[in-house]
């Protein structure tokens, strides 16, 4: 079973193979389907799931001067 980033990496790689798909077809304008609304949709997509890679947080434990101290 693939992990979760493997599974984005691979969703990441066919999203770049459409992108440059759409993209040679608008240039050219062969046979092959696609359109400007497909490759912006695709790019927002390759957006996404760029930035939804885990990032690094720290926190820190802040003593309340208030608090009693348990004996």
């Amino acid at each position: 079973m693939r992990s979760v980033a493997e599974q984005d990496a691979q969703l990441l790689d066919v999203v770049e193979k459409a992108i440059g798909a759409i993209s040679q077809h608008l240039s050219t304008k062969t046979e092959e389907k696609g359109s400007i609304t497909d490759l912006i949709r695709l790019l927002q997509l390759r957006r996404e799931l760029e930035d939804e890679k885990p990032r690094s947080v720290s926190a820190r434990w802040v003593e309340d001067e208030c608090s009693e101290s348990i004996d």
